[in-house]
């Protein structure tokens, strides 16, 4: 599985087999905007909110993001997400779920590492430092635990078992929701709807 960003660059190779490279440059540039910029409309689901949300979120709603911390769409989304969520009229809680892509080498290890975090309710300094990580590397991460002020030991015993668990967990559910890609969005009102959202911008007609 790829995310978006390889999706499309992939498509450009592929496409581009047989042909003069120089001419579909322009192509590969328009290709590139599209993925970001052109967004189907929100697909409502006819299921519970609880698949996603796992808890009740209190009459809340909530931005359910599945994403790879090493997919570069998912770190730029980090980077404005937060002014996305603060223009809304309602408060939007954000619930970080993971889909690490077999593409990126070190994203299942980022990942256990990240829900071993939220065992500590460290979930939030964590998830930042590692969002914006430049090596992912198991060594490059462990650096992290410290930072983050977590206990070492039980951060090691929670990574392969309640972490591992959690992300197999997201996996299943992302692939049940048809997930083939990162980042990928969903929408849960308080009335217990759910949507598809094919860009976090899409809040903004939904969230009232």
């Amino acid at each position: 599985m790829l995310c978006e960003k390889e999706r499309a660059h992939l498509f450009f190779d592929n496409l581009s087999r047989g042909h003069d490279r120089r001419r579909l440059r322009g192509f590969s540039y328009l290709l590139s905007l599209s993925i970001h910029c052109v967004s189907p409309t929100p697909r409502k689901l006819n299921i519970n909110s609880l698949l996603l949300t796992r808890t009740p979120q209190d009459n809340a709603y909530t931005l359910v993001e599945f994403l790879d911390y090493q997919c570069p769409p998912c770190r730029a989304t980090y980077k404005r997400l937060p002014k996305i969520l603060t223009a809304q009229e309602k408060q939007v809680n954000i619930l970080i779920r993971n889909f690490p892509l077999e593409s990126h080498k070190g994203s299942m290890f980022a990942a256990m590492a990240a829900e071993a975090s939220r065992e500590q309710g460290k979930f939030d300094t964590f998830h930042s430092l590692l969002i914006t990580l430049d090596d992912f590397s198991e060594e490059s991460i462990y650096s992290l635990v410290g930072r983050s002020g977590m206990d070492k030991e039980r951060f090691q015993r929670d990574l392969h078992k309640s972490a591992e668990r959690r992300v197999l967990e997201d996996l299943q559910c992302a692939k049940s929701l048809g997930v083939n890609s990162t980042p990928s969005f969903f929408l849960c009102t308080p009335e217990g709807s759910v949507y598809r959202l094919y860009s976090p911008n899409q809040i903004k007609g939904l969230v009232r």
